[in-house]
């Protein structure tokens, strides 16, 4: 999929087109804007037709359904290394035992990481495993 984005986003040359980069920024924004809103108002219905009967909690008006999915964002979701705030593979990129860094050394070589993993990324975890498991082999 992110090869798909990445040759629509450039011109025959190569070049970025900007257009189509501010477009889909903005089309992600609209979409993000509009999830919110429904999220918010089937909370709100949710609310208002189930815990007001059963808990006899008093109704909630939109805003604060809204307000109650960033309450529970922070409390539960928090903002932690699993949120949304990646850049790229920076994720991949930890400090090993020794200090060095590993996964960082495809030089943004990563259609050619990913191609690898799949052709023998598999097969050398299941032998890493079985001979870490089985030592006497």
């Amino acid at each position: 999929m992110g090869r798909h984005f990445h040759k629509r986003l450039r011109d025959k040359n190569g070049k970025i087109i900007i257009h189509r980069v501010v477009g889909m920024v903005m089309v992600g924004i609209i979409l993000a804007v509009l999830f919110a809103l429904v999220f918010a108002f089937l909370v709100q219905y949710l609310w208002n037709t189930i815990l007001v009967s059963v808990f006899a909690v008093k109704m909630i008006t939109f805003w604060q359904a809204f307000g109650i999915i960033i309450l529970a964002k922070i409390l539960f979701g928090g903002c932690g290394k699993h949120g949304a705030i990646h850049k790229g593979h920076d994720h991949f990129c930890n400090e090993g035992q020794n200090g060095k860094e590993f996964f960082c050394d495809v030089d943004g070589k990563w259609d050619r990481y990913r191609d690898f993993w799949k052709e023998h990324g598999s097969d050398a975890w299941k032998e890493y495993l079985d001979k870490n498991e089985n030592p006497d082999k």
